[in-house]
């Protein structure tokens, strides 16, 4: 896998994500996020996601957070700002720029984490805790693999910008 389509499915990654806590019917994107999780990250031990209640109790479940004062978020609706957030790291996956990839992993680890960490803690019903179980699964092994290797291909180990690839 090259550089480029390596950048590329994570940017599907993160708005397959994005999409799959937009709404309701998210839930039928995750066989392809877990498909997408396992060519990219080699992630093949998801944690399982539960049958969500009733659509109509989606926007009762996702229509409140208590906010993280920490990351200084304020309370609101995790149905705006978790798609929001993902989709920022989604449009910063497509960055050529290695350095890049240490922001994403600092946005991820300082901003992203601790917002499905509250979500996690205050969501009521088990089949979206499941969602936010996923992507926090999957969020951690990117930032791990970023961290480590930075601008990487599978099995190609660190790049440069301006090397072959």
């Amino acid at each position: 896998m090259t550089r480029s389509e390596w950048r590329d499915k994570r940017h599907q990654l993160y708005c397959l994500l994005a999409a799959m806590h937009a709404g309701p019917l998210g839930v039928e994107l995750v066989p392809r996020i877990r498909n997408l999780a396992h060519e990219l990250l080699g992630l093949s031990d998801l944690p399982e996601v539960l049958p969500p209640p009733p659509a109509d109790m989606y926007r009762w479940s996702y229509g409140y957070c208590p906010g993280n004062p920490s990351i200084g978020c304020s309370a609101g609706s995790p149905s705006d700002c978790l798609p929001a957030k993902l989709t920022k790291l989604a449009n910063s996956t497509l960055s050529r720029a290695a350095r890049r990839r240490q922001q994403e992993a600092d946005y991820i680890r300082q901003e992203l984490l601790p917002c499905l960490e509250t979500n996690l803690q205050q969501m009521e019903f088990e089949g979206y805790r499941s969602l936010m179980a996923l992507t926090r699964t999957i969020v951690m092994e990117d930032v791990d693999r970023i961290s480590v290797q930075g601008e990487t291909t599978s099995g190609q180990g660190r790049h440069r910008e301006g090397s072959a690839g």
